[in-house]
């Protein structure tokens, strides 16, 4: 099992409202309630799929391992808050920084390194969860240029293609100009499929 969701959203999006707007020519205020969920839908999936984090925001990791290396999905990385694993009588044991655990969180590859073993299942798997703040930073001007036109531009095919189209919502969106300004920033992972 390996899973990483977010624990605290970001406060702000990449793009605001009234960039969006320009962006997709809208000059009424009708859409602006559509506009601000179209921007946080476009985010993610940008987000999703250049396998990064936008804007600073805290995620927690839950993984299955047998490993003492433990690479953190979703860079730029901040700094790691808590390692923990699930203990013999399955509840969560807090791991001490520089005791039970180092992190590593410098540029784009972030890891903790397990020093101490953590109990172990009948799988000989330990169960840990990894809370981490990750992001370019807290506003938007700290994300990249390129990437902040890729969630204009996945706004505005959003907008555009709202209404289902031959029986299928997005059926026929085109996504690749926006993905060629991301292709740059995505992470690939070896052995995951992606």
């Amino acid at each position: 099992m390996r899973s990483v969701y977010v624990s605290t959203a970001p406060t702000v999006e990449p793009v605001t409202v009234e960039e969006a707007k320009v962006f997709c020519r809208i000059d009424t205020t009708d859409d602006d309630v559509l506009i601000t969920s179209l921007i946080k839908a476009a985010r993610e999936a940008s987000e999703h799929y250049t396998g990064r984090a936008y804007i600073t925001q805290t995620l927690k990791y839950v993984l299955d391992t047998d490993s003492r290396f433990l690479p953190l999905p979703k860079p730029p990385f901040s700094a790691v808050s808590t390692v923990k694993y699930l203990n013999s009588t399955k509840t969560w044991t807090t791991m001490v920084l520089n005791t039970d655990y180092y992190a590593d969180t410098r540029g784009q590859s972030g890891v903790v390194t397990l020093l101490t073993s953590p109990t172990v299942d009948e799988r000989g798997l330990a169960t840990v969860e990894i809370t981490y703040t990750a992001g370019y930073g807290a506003a938007a001007t700290a994300v990249p240029y390129a990437l902040k036109q890729a969630v204009l531009m996945r706004i505005a095919t959003l907008y555009e293609n709202r209404v289902n189209v031959g029986g299928s919502a997005g059926q026929g969106i085109p996504e690749n100009d926006a993905k060629a300004l991301e292709a740059p920033y995505r992470v690939l992972t070896v052995g995951t499929g992606e």
